[in-house]
């Protein structure tokens, strides 16, 4: 049994693993946010093969929501948070997403979602306060949480549901 959310647990503590809006992040500083997220995530009910849609960009959020997710042997679903309205409810009804997480780049979009029509989605939390309006919590919030240690999974259990790019019909939801 394993998990792929230890990947980033052999590399030095000190090199910096991401940098985000002109802002480093070590590998510590990473594992231990990391772990402080999972247990926002864990105190929501999250747990293992629940869905958790990323309306995110490539950032800070995206990645310790990634890891966090993984570690708790959730499904990330990582969706365009420039797509339309319209797609994005398409999309969590089709993996009945029981999270989501809405950056500000996503937060109009969002804003033209009806929540009847995604009922799957219980949590619907906010990367900035104050840019979604139906948003219960913060990410700040997640990470205030208690930390949580990693899930150990089968190798077969499901980590992603990344949506093709709909080329030869529509987009569907590729297995990782």
């Amino acid at each position: 049994m394993t998990n792929l959310a230890h990947i980033i647990d052999d590399h030095p503590a000190d090199r910096v693993a991401i940098i985000s809006r002109g802002r480093e992040t070590t590998y510590g500083q990473l594992r231990d946010q990391v772990a402080h997220v999972r247990g926002g995530l864990q105190a929501l009910g999250v747990g293992k093969g629940d869905r958790i849609a990323l309306l995110c960009g490539n950032g800070r959020y995206f990645v310790e929501l990634y890891f966090a997710a993984l570690g708790l042997g959730a499904v990330t679903v990582p969706l365009n948070p420039g797509s339309p309205a319209p797609e994005i409810e398409r999309e969590l009804r089709t993996v009945e997403a029981k999270v989501v997480v809405v950056e500000p780049i996503a937060a109009h979009a969002w804003s033209q979602i009806k929540r009847d029509a995604v009922a799957s989605v219980q949590h619907v939390i906010c990367t900035e306060p104050g840019t979604v309006t139906d948003a219960e919590c913060a990410f700040d919030d997640l990470l205030a949480a208690e930390p949580v240690p990693v899930a150990e999974l089968d190798p077969d259990d499901l980590a992603a549901l990344i949506f093709t790019s709909g080329t030869a019909g529509s987009p569907r939801a590729a297995m990782l």
